[in-house]
């Protein structure tokens, strides 16, 4: 991206060494300088404690283009314009959720004949735009008190900090003031009075003052100071429509006008998959759209783990969907007690079982800094609120039930593998690391609508 937070041409290295350690002419990010900044996005998914101040969750668009529509195919003008309104609807959802920047984002184009879908995700936050600078007027890092020769060479070992309470990176009085607490990360940014539709919202778990969601999604690697309970696990889920053999602008048109059901099927998939894991946040987090010329797909990738401050996932609930004139009650039940057996194994084996503790008298205070209100019409837009049945919830039960991985091994597409090194997984991650791609070819009738259900027996 040509926009960053750092400007463009106003950073200068200077080779100056004193006492260990490099320094970095930097100016000062001010509020005005990123407001006016057309595209506020970083493309990174690491970055240094006390930079995120409040994550306001996962945000993305998409945009179906009829490639014959271009004049010249050579000219840049059209696909440019094309991107230009997908990141304007970008940065209309990031300040909807009263954020100021996109962290981890990303995007992506899937074609088939004349059609392009274009997409674009991230992680809309809250960063801290205070620079930590010495007197000299030069950024000094993250290890700005340690000697340079003392400085650790990058390694796995680093990054499994994420369980630990205590913090090895010195950060600056300024920073202490805006992230006192290790929960604030996962405290909303704006009102929760201000939504207009249904959410569940409850107190942190951590420090019981500020509101935080029942789920977090992100695009991001898991921060160092999240306290995270047991280990995390990889979490994918895939989702395909049958189409109509369709050219030019009809083929368009359904592929524009099923994507948002697709969607809507995808993300209830991944959310009951997470809750029978029994954990309550996705980092990493990635979705790819994929075009055939009688199949539409969606898939999604990212690493679960449960996050302490965050509030316990609930329960699945199996119930007989609509088309069910007279539900065999026997077999809900037993598909109820297919889930509950599955959640009780998944907390054991990924070590979610809390030790009991008694029962302390709570008190939720709700005393803290004013949160703007959220604006779901920002950049002239009016919500859509859509509210939808469910699809017949014992035709997916059979998906959500995923074996688990042997004791030993822990599965992540993060660089961060959350619980590797702690109490409840010893075992200290391997540092001589090999790449290795296993490629299965398989034969599918796409005329069957249990596809998706074909595909998630071939990926298993």
């Amino acid at each position: 991206m040509s926009n960053s937070l750092t400007g463009s041409g106003s950073s200068t290295v200077s080779s100056h060494r004193t006492h260990g350690h490099t320094m970095f002419h930097r100016s000062i990010l001010s509020k005005d300088t990123l407001d006016a900044m057309e595209y506020p996005f970083l493309t990174m998914t690491k970055y240094p404690p006390g930079f995120i101040v409040h994550l306001g969750g996962m945000v993305n668009a998409k945009s179906v283009k009829l490639l014959e529509r271009m004049s010249n195919m050579e000219e840049p003008e059209s696909r440019d314009s094309w991107w230009s309104e997908l990141r304007l609807e970008m940065r209309s959802h990031a300040r909807a959720l009263s954020c100021n920047v996109i962290l981890g984002y990303s995007e992506n184009t899937a074609i088939c004949d004349d059609v392009c879908v274009l997409s674009a995700s991230g992680t809309a936050a809250v960063v801290n735009l205070i620079s930590p600078v010495n007197s000299g007027g030069y950024f000094s890092g993250i290890y700005s008190n340690t000697p340079l020769a003392d400085i650790p060479e990058p390694s796995t070992a680093s990054t499994f900090s994420c369980n630990s309470r205590s913090h090895k990176h010195s950060i600056s009085s300024s920073h202490e003031k805006l992230d006192s607490s290790p929960c604030s990360i996962c405290h909303i940014p704006y009102n929760d009075h201000s939504v207009p539709f249904s959410m569940n919202m409850k107190y942190c778990s951590t420090c019981k003052r500020y509101k935080v969601p029942h789920i977090l999604l992100s695009s991001l690697e898991p921060m160092e100071k999240l306290t995270i309970r047991g280990t995390g696990t990889l979490l994918q889920t895939f989702v395909c429509r049958n189409k109509r053999e369709l050219k030019g602008e009809m083929n368009a048109k359904e592929i524009s006008d099923g994507l948002p059901f697709l969607e809507y099927e995808l993300h209830s998939q991944l959310l009951n998959k997470l809750r029978v894991k029994g954990m309550n946040a996705i980092f990493g987090l990635k979705i790819q759209v994929c075009l055939g010329e009688r199949v539409v797909s969606l898939h999604a990738t990212g690493t679960a783990m449960y996050i302490t401050c965050l509030p316990e996932p609930p329960l699945p609930l199996v119930k007989a969907g609509k088309s069910w004139a007279h539900p065999d009650q026997q077999q809900v039940l037993r598909a109820q007690k297919l889930l509950n057996d599955a959640v009780v194994n998944n907390r054991q084996h990924y070590h979610l079982v809390q030790k009991e503790v008694e029962s302390e008298n709570i008190s939720y205070s709700s005393s803290g800094k004013p949160l703007p209100d959220i604006n779901l019409s920002y950049g002239n837009r009016d919500t859509c609120i859509l509210e939808m049945d469910d699809a017949e919830d014992l035709d997916v039960v059979t998906q959500l039930l995923e074996p688990t991985p042997p004791g030993s091994f822990l599965l992540s597409n993060t660089d961060v593998l959350p619980g590797a090194g702690s109490e409840v997984f010893p075992m200290e991650p391997v540092c001589n690391l090999q790449m290795f791609t296993q490629v299965w070819r398989s034969k599918a009738h796409y005329t069957n609508g249990n596809f998706d259900k074909q595909l998630q027996r071939m990926l298993q």
